[in-house]
């Protein structure tokens, strides 16, 4: 590809907007219409230097370039590192080893009670957990074990990183719900099996999530945070993984205080959910939360935006919902042709972000995905513009 990648009708059109990207994502995720639809890419991230990507892959980069110059950015501000205990206590001590061959993590963590380790390997860019924490009975009780203390952590970054952002992107936490904080300690069979056979221990341990989450999200607020918060993790109660009782018991009932409070102190709440969420749409909307992503249509998943526009569009607007594997692999042409039929459909009257429905994971990225970022550009700047026509 080459060096520097120009897209005409975007800089025709940037020429025109009326509103800053910070101004338009808050907008759009009011379900209010903006000067034109904003485009967001999931993780791609310009305002993130330090992302080691940027140095080996290329392609990457050129992306990265297209996103600082076209697009609106939801830049993410990591809380810190997720830890099994997520407590603030000076008596934990974490550790992190990475392999030879710089693919495998392994993370120990010391309390005073004992050792609980993680594994993780990275395998095609993907990394994926080989042991987690609570692999045991006796890493339960060292769990349980320590006494939490809440975590505070420091937020001179949080203000530097906002100032350096401005208005030309969203501050953003991106953060696990919490059957997300669970599911990440466990084995996922151990998750499903104890959901049936062992509920009161699921029990204590979304509560005890809950708890420190909402105690975090409370010093966040109350400190003067003011961004868009990213919940994930229920779709690990979504069907056809769970019921729709344990969806309520682990998911939906958490969900009201979280929101609630996140928007008393200013912040905008939002939720990331894989699977067929066809029954779930009018819930997330009654937990409190201002949109959804992806929202995926047959066959990945059975929503389509029509469908979505008419059911919640007057409660929830719609980030997404293009599909990564055509966006890794696809061609321009389709791209260009599921950007503009989203618009019309879901455009109207506010209320979407177009964006792909999960991260570009693939390393190095081809040719012909950069191309089709390229399709989701011009595509959205082609027919975004409000009113839509």
């Amino acid at each position: 590809m080459a060096s520097a990648l120009e897209i005409p009708i975007a800089e025709r059109e940037r020429a025109r907007d009326a509103m800053t990207p910070r101004q338009r994502l808050l907008a759009a995720l009011a379900r209010q219409a903006t000067d034109r639809v904003p485009i967001s890419f999931k993780t791609i991230n310009p305002f993130n230097p330090s992302n080691a990507r940027l140095q080996t892959d290329s392609n990457y980069r050129l992306v990265t370039d297209l996103a600082a110059r076209y697009t609106d950015v939801m830049h993410d501000w990591r809380v810190l590192d997720a830890q099994p205990h997520y407590s603030g206590s000076p008596d934990i001590r974490v550790e992190k080893v990475t392999s030879r061959d710089g693919l495998e993590v392994l993370t120990k963590v010391t309390t005073p009670e004992g050792v609980l380790t993680q594994i993780k390997r990275t395998i095609e860019g993907s990394a994926w957990e080989l042991k987690p924490f609570l692999a045991s009975e006796r890493d339960l009780e060292i769990f349980f074990a320590h006494a939490w203390v809440p975590q505070r952590p420091d937020l001179r970054s949080f203000w530097r990183e906002a100032e350096k952002v401005g208005e030309n992107g969203l501050m953003r936490i991106t953060h696990k719900d919490p059957i997300g904080m669970v599911a990440e300690l466990l084995p996922r069979e151990s998750l499903y099996v104890w959901m049936m056979e062992r509920p009161e221990l699921v029990d204590r341990l979304h509560e005890t999530m809950f708890e420190r989450l909402l105690d975090l999200m409370t010093y966040l607020g109350t400190a003067g945070v003011r961004c868009a918060v990213e919940f994930g993790g229920a779709e690990y109660a979504a069907p056809p993984m769970a019921s729709p009782q344990l969806f309520d018991r682990y998911v939906g009932r958490f969900g009201p205080p979280l929101t609630e409070l996140l928007k008393h102190y200013g912040c905008t709440p939002y939720l990331h959910c894989h699977a067929r969420v066809g029954a779930w749409l009018e819930r997330f909307a009654t937990m409190g939360y201002v949109a959804t992503h992806p929202v995926e249509p047959p066959p990945m998943g059975d929503v389509t935006p029509a469908e979505f526009k008419r059911r919640v569009g007057d409660r929830l607007a719609l980030l997404g919902n293009v599909q990564i594997g055509e966006v890794l692999a696809g061609e321009p042409a389709s791209i260009h042709a599921w950007v503009r039929d989203l618009i019309a459909v879901a455009g109207p009257g506010g209320g979407l972000i177009v964006r792909e429905s999960a991260s570009p994971w693939q390393t190095p990225m081809r040719d012909i995905t950069v191309r089709n970022y390229m399709a989701m550009i011009e595509a959205a700047y082609r027919y975004g513009r409000y009113p839509l026509g």
